[in-house]
């Protein structure tokens, strides 16, 4: 794997960007995968066999199977050479296998209810300037193993050297971030190769090594658009704190709700300043794309059109109303919860937080009782959301 760093004009520290995980991964997918088909190989037949026995049914001659697939050792190649066998009853030495092949992988086991373990395997870029690691491509998951995370699309959490691990899984979003590099690299570029060059070093600062368009550091890929996606947006916008409002706000249908909440989030948890210098770059235009359509956010969007116009004073004033209208959606969303009579399951007037919070894991549930009353408040606060965010996207315009 190719390792490149960015230092950041010699100060004594390393630039704020680390992408030594990310390269050569787009370019050199077959290669891993490659080292990981015969494992792959392993889980799909056991994950296979585990659906039909739970779905259809079997004899003891399928538990047999079952073990035997668990136990008998896998022929993995090694990196630089040489094979290892190991079996999946060894999970720490599949782990060092891994491990040995790209320090991204990660390989997590959950017992099911029925008694057997559920795999997963992802690759992840860990960044220490982030809150979260992010999962940036899913090789494998066990039919189910999501049972027990109700919020397993946005977050899930791992343990790595013996610490708990944040984790935000972009992964279903690679195939349009694969589809949108293809795209763009396909276009001609819009300026001459010097003048390009110089707008990268002002943008990033890559001092000495001055690479230039045509070197992989400028190439729009799956994995850096992500990246970018995830370290300098999302690690900010989403937060564990919102999983209870998301989860209700998705029951009700409160689009602008949520999107007002992860625009304040971004507003108050971002480098303002990074971000602006991200949005005027290649990999900026593409991650504003990603609001627009992957993961439709319409005033983030907004914003991060607007970000390469902002002078240094707007950057503050986001920061400032996001910090002074925030609390005035929380307090709103509060007494959305406390809304009584909403729930027509009921016969006695409680305040609906209490129902939402009991049946956090199966809030769908909850949606065919919604009483009209409730709908309007719903729809009332939908309307407060749109007026806090314009009120925070006016700062692109006035300042003042």
């Amino acid at each position: 794997m190719k390792s490149e760093y960015q230092w950041n004009g010699g100060s004594g520290s390393w630039g704020s960007e680390t992408y030594y995980d990310l390269f050569g991964v787009d370019r050199d997918g077959e290669e891993l995968l490659g080292h990981l088909r015969p494992l792959l190989r392993r889980l799909n037949q056991y994950g296979k066999l585990l659906q039909r026995l739970k779905t259809e049914g079997g004899k003891v001659r399928d538990l047999r199977q079952l073990t035997q697939l668990l136990a008998t050792p896998i022929k993995l190649r090694g990196r630089f050479g040489g094979d290892k066998r190991v079996p999946l009853t060894e999970p720490q030495a599949v782990r060092s296998y891994l491990s040995s092949v790209h320090h991204g992988l990660r390989f997590e086991i959950r017992t099911a209810k029925h008694g057997f373990p559920l795999y997963y395997l992802a690759r992840t870029s860990s960044d220490y300037f982030g809150t979260y690691s992010l999962i940036l491509e899913d090789y494998y998951r066990s039919p189910g193993y999501e049972e027990h995370d109700p919020d397993w699309e946005r977050f899930s959490c791992t343990t790595r050297f013996g610490e708990a691990e944040r984790l935000l899984r972009l992964s279903p979003y690679r195939m349009w971030a694969e589809d949108r590099a293809a795209h763009e690299a396909e276009e001609p570029p819009a300026v001459e190769a010097d003048e390009a060059d110089d707008d990268n070093k002002s943008a990033f600062g890559y001092g000495s090594f001055g690479y230039g368009r045509s070197s992989y550091r400028d190439e729009l890929t799956a994995d850096r658009l992500l990246y970018t996606v995830g370290r300098y947006v999302l690690d900010a916008a989403w937060h564990e704190d919102q999983r209870f409002a998301g989860g209700v706000a998705e029951l009700l249908h409160m689009t602008a709700f949520r999107e007002t909440m992860e625009l304040l989030a971004l507003c108050l948890g971002a480098n303002l300043s990074s971000l602006r210098s991200v949005a005027m770059s290649k990999r900026g235009e593409a991650a504003t794309a990603f609001f627009a359509s992957a993961y439709r956010n319409k005033p983030i969007h907004t914003l991060l059109q607007a970000l390469p116009e902002v002078e240094g004073p707007a950057l503050v004033q986001f920061r400032e109303r996001a910090r002074t209208l925030y609390p005035k959606l929380a307090t709103s969303f509060g007494k959305l919860m406390r809304f009584e009579g909403g729930l027509s399951c009921f016969q006695s007037s409680q305040p609906v937080y209490r129902s939402f919070i009991a049946n956090y894991r199966r809030l769908g549930l909850l949606g065919f009782h919604l009483t009209d009353e409730f709908l309007d408040a719903c729809a009332v606060l939908e309307e407060q959301s749109r007026q806090i965010s314009e009120a925070v996207l006016e700062a692109t315009v006035n300042p003042n």
